[in-house]
């Protein structure tokens, strides 16, 4: 079959290019067709697929005006871009709105092309994943220390792609190209496995922002350029133009031998890349029946992020991460670090992390320290040239920018620029130590979630009437950016907030401590929903006491548990009068509890990236972010105060109370009466 051109709606070759690229790709084109609805880049791209099939010319306009509405600043209309870095952001944005395209792509470590005429892909592949020596510097011991930089594939993708970096920055402002050639062969060996070359491009030119974007493809077993609207027939891809100008490479796995593991056998290397438990749906937000939780990633999401680059140490030594710059600008310089900052006044570092020094510190021994923190593995962006420079920021510091930015809600560019990173490492620790830090708290959520019984025993004032009280539950909700999907905007849309927002069931303890967190759900969802779906009833036992508000509908499901629900009383169909004085003790005596699972929604909300609009990007890590707001509310002092409030087993003394004041009241009327009638008789004598 084939496949048509695509037309140049005005410096839009870079698109083109890389979508021939990936609309010969079949089980791509397979996905499309299978979640057409997954997101306004897989529904656009899924009909420029089916016209790709149909048509001689196919116009891109409607993918492009979309990714416009994404990201303006990266893709603004009618100007050139890099082809590579659009590949990049198309799979990246893919593996996004559809976890089933993270499995079928991995991106290769930009390949930066030296000065060598006689240089080959295989050869490059080769010293590429070859073992490297470096210096890194030490800030415990003070002095350069050499390490041993290696590479593996650990389990190989179905296609493979490879960046040719040939734009290159000298120095700031200028952008050249490098024309040196770089023979390719139709079989590539990684490692253990073989890859067959599938199609690639090439540039035409001299500019970064200028030239030409063409596609070359395989199909029917015949080499085909594809030159915007023009489709001919190529004999030898071996040719010179070729050769100088590839760009990007596209490969298709043949076999594999052997699963590679590290060389390091006794070192335990932590990952803390964003993880999908296998309850999460395919879909984000699905059709109607499937799971409707925001949780994305899945165990392969390195996959879709490109390579993991990681540094395991056995000493306690902060690490250097080697990071990666297209250009040698200098490195910056930090306006401030976590170790300035924790010298400074404690009420300013409370303000901006949200944590005391002192707390800061046991949060870090409970993560682990520097024996565990050092091995964590950070995602790095696919266009990542040979030439790095090194990032000095310590451990600490890591965790401190990840408190900084939740508290704050600062920028990437924010964060970055005051402590001297770039926008994708400072994005790559921020992910990274999020979910770290969430994976690791949610292993005390069993002993946090204390029982009934040891709750009993000492129990602040205001819940003795209340036995066997286990858990305070409460639904708070958090405003998300709404989703050009109008499937998603429906099924985010709050009544209650009215905007697009997120749901989270909170519950507490007795001593007003954080025992339960639950996953983010959609807005639209109702309370009882989500007490379901949640697995809040596993931690239940039976005998347990849940007090809620008056809008969780789960009485007949606790029943099911052996459990009882207290919540303050209802009026009853077609009641006109106002409630018993019974029903008004025991609503202000079940508020005046309730009232503390508030102030933890509160508390929560503190932390400003919670209380404001999220991005979407950011959705994926959302109910990580709520978690750990969550958690850390129980580092703080506890708030619930020591005055008794009304007891429900008065309530029989207060109505007693409250007709002996009626009685006084009427019994003073009586007398007023009898008053007036006597000075009225005395005045008529």
């Amino acid at each position: 079959m084939r496949r048509a051109g695509f037309a140049n709606a005005g410096q839009s070759c870079y698109v083109g290019a890389a979508l021939q690229l990936l609309l010969h790709v079949e089980p791509l084109v397979e996905l499309l067709a299978k979640n057409v609805d997954a997101g306004p880049i897989t529904s656009a791209l899924a009909l420029l697929s089916l016209q790709h099939r149909s048509q001689r010319v196919v116009d891109p306009t409607p993918l492009i005006l979309e990714m416009n509405k994404l990201d303006r600043d990266q893709f603004p209309l009618g100007e050139q871009q890099d082809s590579s870095e659009f590949l990049d952001w198309l799979l990246h944005r893919l593996s996004f709105e559809c976890q089933e395209f993270a499995d079928l792509f991995e991106t290769v470590l930009s390949e930066t092309v030296l000065n060598d005429s006689s240089s080959t892909l295989d050869e490059r592949l080769e010293n590429f994943l070859q073992d490297d020596s470096v210096e890194s510097y030490c800030r415990t011991c003070f002095e350069n220390k050499p390490k041993r930089k290696s590479l593996h594939v650990v389990k190989p993708a179905s296609f493979l792609v490879i960046n040719v970096a040939r734009f290159q920055s000298p120095f700031r402002g200028v952008v050249t190209k490098s024309t040196m050639s770089l023979r390719m062969s139709d079989e590539i060996s990684l490692q253990a496995s073989k890859y067959v070359l599938k199609s690639f491009l090439y540039h035409v030119g001299a500019n970064i922002h200028g030239g030409h974007y063409i596609a070359v493809c395989k199909e029917d077993g015949h080499w085909r350029k594809f030159n915007d609207e023009t489709v001919t027939e190529v004999v030898d891809i071996s040719d010179q133009l070729f050769e100088q100008n590839n760009c990007v490479l596209l490969f298709e796995l043949l076999e594999t031998e052997a699963v590679c593991t590290p060389s390091r056998s006794g070192e335990k290397l932590w990952t803390a890349s964003p993880l999908k438990s296998k309850e999460t749906p395919k879909s984000v937000f699905g059709k109607t029946g499937a799971g409707r939780r925001l949780h994305w990633g899945d165990d392969d999401t390195g996959k879709a992020l490109n390579n993991e680059m990681a540094e395991s140490k056995k000493d306690s030594c902060a690490i250097d991460d080697r990071v990666v710059s297209s250009n040698t600008r200098k490195l910056r310089t930090p306006l401030t670090t976590y170790e300035k900052c924790v010298l400074g006044d404690p009420d300013d570092f409370h303000y901006f992390t949200g944590l005391t020094p002192g707390e800061f510190q046991v949060l870090y021994d409970l993560l682990g320290g520097d024996e565990v923190c050092s091995r964590l593995k950070y995602v790095v962006g696919s266009n990542t040239p040979l030439n790095s420079r090194t990032i000095k920021i310590s451990l600490k510091g890591r965790l401190f920018l990840v408190l900084v930015r939740m508290r704050r809600d600062l920028t990437l560019r924010d964060i970055s620029f005051v402590l001297g990173l770039s926008v994708p490492l400072a994005s790559a620790i921020f992910k990274t130590w999020v979910r770290f830090i969430s994976i690791t708290l949610q292993e005390l959520e069993e002993a946090l979630a204390v029982s009934a019984e040891k709750q009993n025993r000492d129990k602040p004032r205001c819940f003795t009437p209340y036995k066997n009280l286990r858990i305070i539950i409460d639904c708070t909700e958090f405003p998300i950016e709404r989703s050009s999907n109008m499937q998603q905007q429906s099924n985010t849309f709050s009544d209650y907030k009215h905007g697009n927002t997120a749901k989270a069931l909170i519950g507490i303890s007795c001593y007003g401590g954080v025992s339960y967190v639950s996953e983010c759900f959609e807005g639209r969802m109702s309370d009882q929903e989500i007490v379901i779906k949640s697995g809040f009833l596993k931690i239940l036992k039976p005998g347990d006491v849940v007090m809620a508000d008056r809008g969780f509908k789960i009485e007949e499901v606790l029943k099911k548990q052996g459990c009882k629900l207290i919540k303050p009383p209802e009026k009853k169909r077609g009641q006109t009068t106002g409630f018993t004085s019974r029903a008004e003790v025991a609503t202000k005596s079940i508020a005046s509890v309730r009232i503390y699972v508030e102030h933890v929604m509160g508390r929560i909300k503190d932390w400003s990236i919670l209380a404001n609009r999220v991005e979407l990007l950011l959705l994926p890590y959302l109910g990580d972010m709520v978690k750990i707001a969550a958690w850390l509310h129980n580092f703080s002092k506890c708030y619930i105060g020591q005055k008794k409030p009304q007891n429900p087993t008065d309530e029989k003394k207060a109505e007693d109370n409250k007709k002996k004041e009626e009685k006084k009241k009427t019994g003073k009327n009586n007398l007023k009466v009898e008053n007036k009638k006597k000075e009225g008789q005395h005045i008529l004598r």
